[in-house]
């Protein structure tokens, strides 16, 4: 990423709490500077404190938004190719809140949603308290019974003959993902939940709680420590797009509601999930972690929206 790439970058204001605008607008001046000046601008990131608002007039910026785009400066130069794909139709995908044009960026998103290459998925409710991943063809991939005993978490995923559980963590676990590339500055504490077999043998973590409140701290973290994050864009259910980004930021599935001009917000107010339909980047197996990571997922560009208190 060059000089005038920064240059041309903005963050969408939130009205909900965030880094404060001058601080990260400072921040990307001096970038910008290292870049024209051919100088690396790692540590310049590393070491840049980034303030939440002393004034609720302050402006502000979305804190995962601002966070993931930072992280792209942290990424191991010399990356290789994703698959082999030298020309990635995925890789200029808009993602996170960052406003690279008008109201029309975000309609074209939505426009060419259908348009990428990659296998196409639906997510929704299949049956009482039971949420299916299936094909296009409508084969199920996945699917998902939350225990009604245990809340938000516990229940069974199932995928491939296979049965999952949720095993609950007695502490909170402070090691993110990769704290050189992710919420270093947010301060963010997460809980994390181990998805496992039979046997005890865990196929992934979860983050707990997911996306909330127009916040996107969701991520899963897979036994290998590969990770996902799901970042949202969009003014609002009617033209969001979540998309699923690995640790070396390459765009692995793109969620988007079916029917956007439903009413928005059903799971706050009546327990309902509103379909999603995925395209998961070509590239990308869907083996049993991936599926199952989807079929959790999916739910999170729902609750993205939702507010304490389900208002």
């Amino acid at each position: 990423m060059n000089g005038d790439q920064v240059r041309d970058t903005r963050f969408r204001p939130t009205g909900n709490a965030g880094y404060r605008a001058r601080d990260v607008d400072e921040l990307l001046r001096r970038v910008v500077a290292e870049l024209d000046a051919g100088r690396p601008v790692g540590q310049l990131i590393k070491n840049a404190t980034l303030r939440k608002p002393a004034w609720t007039r302050d402006v502000v910026y979305d804190v995962d938004a601002v966070d993931w785009f930072l992280g792209q400066f942290l990424l191991p130069s010399g990356q290789p190719e994703l698959a082999g794909i030298s020309d990635d139709p995925w890789r200029d995908l808009p993602v996170g809140q960052l406003t690279l044009g008008e109201r029309a960026s975000f309609e074209k998103a939505w426009r060419d949603f259908g348009q990428l290459p990659g296998t196409s998925l639906w997510w929704g409710e299949a049956g009482r308290w039971l949420t299916e991943l299936r094909t296009a063809e409508q084969r199920t991939l996945a699917s998902v019974r939350p225990s009604l005993l245990s809340g938000y978490l516990g229940g069974t995923v199932s995928t491939g003959g296979r049965s999952f559980t949720y095993e609950r963590r007695s502490v909170q676990d402070r090691t993110e993902p990769d704290p050189e590339t992710w919420g270093r500055r947010s301060g963010t504490v997460r809980r994390w939940y181990r998805l496992v077999d039979g046997t005890g043998t865990p196929i992934l973590h979860e983050s707990y709680r997911g996306n909330f409140d127009m916040r996107a701290p969701a991520c899963i973290k897979f036994p290998d420590q590969r990770w996902l994050r799901f970042l949202v864009r969009g003014r609002g259910p009617s033209n969001a797009i979540m998309t699923a980004v690995d640790q070396a930021g390459n765009r692995v599935a793109r969620y988007r509601f079916i029917d956007k001009d439903s009413a928005p917000l059903r799971t706050a107010v009546l327990g309902l999930s509103k379909p999603v339909e995925i395209i998961v980047h070509p590239a990308w197996k869907l083996t049993d972690e991936l599926t199952l990571g989807l079929a959790i997922s999916a739910k999170w560009l729902d609750s993205y929206f939702a507010h304490p208190g389900g208002g």
